[in-house]
């Protein structure tokens, strides 16, 4: 009995130097966040939580013979210090923890939209918490002499130690009791979502191919817009005070745009939300066992082409680069690196609308649209909303709109430039950006990707618009299927159903 209960109180008279740097570095950022948003119990419920978690980790340890000991300190100390910076980083982006999805965003996007993601929210919150950590190196060093102090004052810490486990377990109301992700907050399990995270696969045309019946008669020219990180709540076109849209307006009254009213992205970061839009079956482990629209397309005799302002690449490849190596031409107008405005991706269109493999054509155009950073996405004479056009907002919430609403503006430009391309032959274009963005929707002092665990946060960023362009010819051409969309655009839609959707347009029938 008596080595058990020398064994319990081992991290508070012999470790205890290690256990209060284990505690520091994963309690800091709970303790300076929860400051910041002005919450001091939920800063001490999070710091609690951590004391637990360190005892335990420390706890551990001990089991283990000097070396062996020894070696895992050395190992556990730097995985604790990457643990406080994506700790910070996430509380100080999300004001919540970090998410799988942030690492889909990191490690599956391409390295430039990783990059703006990172400049964007290097905060001096984030500068400050690591500095704070660098407390942890006096501790190491004065070790023996806190080893000594802590001979004396252990039933102090233990006590302390005790008081904390009634606050840990603390859960918020509507949250499971276990509180799985406060606990996984300071634990060293977000660390071990980088290694667990995999390069996406090569996808491959299915064998069999999907059975389809198609008359051939679909129009020549079929065009797809895939916008990025558009807003419906900053649409002029939805209502929008600042009219952000006004060539697309424009085109909306003369009936040939089709404004759908009720539109829902399939999910709120890009490469689920393309997984869901672009790929469709029944294996939901394995997607790239499911079709995809490619397979459709070909099934019905389209050529298809994949015009991209987006990288090639990211940290881990990039899921839709991957998806986009199954159309029959692909072009990167920012050669496969960088990428520069998306008006380059006109000029791209051109040349592969006036030289086509054969009659019948589906182009897929990739924008870079309004993803962070708001004021590199768009160029100098699309700036025209000011800061001042924001008087009831904050000086920080000011430019962050002013620059978003300038990108908006010179999206609308360039997607009616592509519409003004075909609009005199047999067209039919789609517009869908991926997702939307959570622009103070949820939180005065929050904007980027919806965060996940805050519905306001998720509506927002799954709030998108979408449109249909019919050119004359084509309605002409196609009146039932052009009253269908009209049929369709006050309904309820969400992007997950958009290959089925766009199979009905196209009068290609699946078996």
């Amino acid at each position: 009995m008596k080595k058990l209960f020398d064994w319990l109180i081992k991290p508070f008279r012999e470790e205890f130097w290690f256990l209060f740097i284990v505690w520091m570095l994963s309690a800091i950022p709970a303790l300076i966040s929860g400051i910041k948003i002005d919450n001091l119990f939920r800063a001490a419920n999070f710091c609690c939580k951590a004391l637990v978690v360190s005892y335990l980790i420390v706890l551990f340890c001990s089991l283990f013979k000097d070396k062996i000991s020894k070696a895992l300190k050395i190992i556990l100390i730097p995985l604790l210090f990457a643990n406080l910076v994506l700790d910070t980083g996430m509380f100080e982006i999300y004001k919540t923890h970090l998410l799988d999805e942030t690492v889909d965003i990191l490690l599956g996007t391409n390295v430039e939209e990783a990059q703006g993601f990172l400049e964007t929210y290097l905060t001096s919150g984030t500068v400050l918490t690591i500095l704070t950590s660098l407390l942890a190196v006096p501790v190491f060093i004065f070790r023996r002499k806190i080893t000594l102090l802590a001979e004396k004052a252990w039933p102090f810490f233990a006590l302390v130690f005790i008081c904390s486990i009634p606050v840990s377990l603390y859960h918020r109301p509507g949250k499971d009791v276990a509180d799985i992700a406060g606990w996984r907050s300071v634990s060293l399990l977000k660390v071990t979502m980088f290694a667990q995270y995999k390069e996406a696969p090569d996808f491959h045309y299915q064998d069999p191919a999907p059975r389809v019946v198609c008359d051939g008669d679909g129009p020549e020219n079929v065009i797809i817009v895939l916008g990025e990180s558009l807003s419906r709540s900053h649409c002029s076109l939805y209502g929008y005070e600042k009219q952000t849209q006004p060539m697309l307006e424009s085109l909306a009254r003369q009936d040939s745009l089709v404004v759908f009213e009720d539109v829902t992205s399939a999910w709120y970061h890009t490469i689920q939300s393309f997984i869901l839009m672009l790929t469709e079956g029944d294996n939901k482990e394995n997607v790239y066992n499911n079709y995809t629209v490619f397979d459709y397309l070909k099934a019905a005799g389209y050529n298809s082409y994949w015009i991209t302002n987006q990288a090639a690449t990211g940290i881990y490849d990039n899921f839709v680069a991957k998806l986009s190596a199954l159309s029959d031409r692909r072009n990167f107008v920012c050669g496969g690196s960088k990428f520069g405005y998306d008006d380059a991706l006109i000029p791209a269109f051109k040349e592969y609308l006036h030289n086509p493999i054969g009659k019948r054509n589906v182009f897929f155009l990739h924008m870079k649209g309004q993803h962070i950073p708001y004021n590199i996405a768009s160029p100098e004479s699309f700036r025209h909303f000011n800061v001042s056009d924001y008087p009831d907002f904050s000086e920080a919430q000011r430019v962050t709109l002013c620059d978003y609403d300038n990108s908006v503006l010179f999206n609308d430009s360039v997607v009616a430039g592509i519409i003004d391309v075909v609009s005199s032959g047999e067209s039919i274009l789609f517009y869908v950006p991926d997702h939307a963005q959570d622009i103070y929707d949820s939180d005065p002092d929050y904007y980027g990707h919806a965060r996940a665990g805050d519905e306001k946060s998720v509506e927002a960023g799954r709030s998108i618009p979408f449109v249909v362009y019919c050119s004359s010819k084509y309605i002409e051409k196609f009146p039932d299927e052009y009253k269908t969309i009209l049929d369709m655009k006050s309904q309820p839609f969400n992007t997950e159903n958009f290959i089925p959707m766009l199979l009905r347009i196209l009068k290609i029938e699946t078996s």
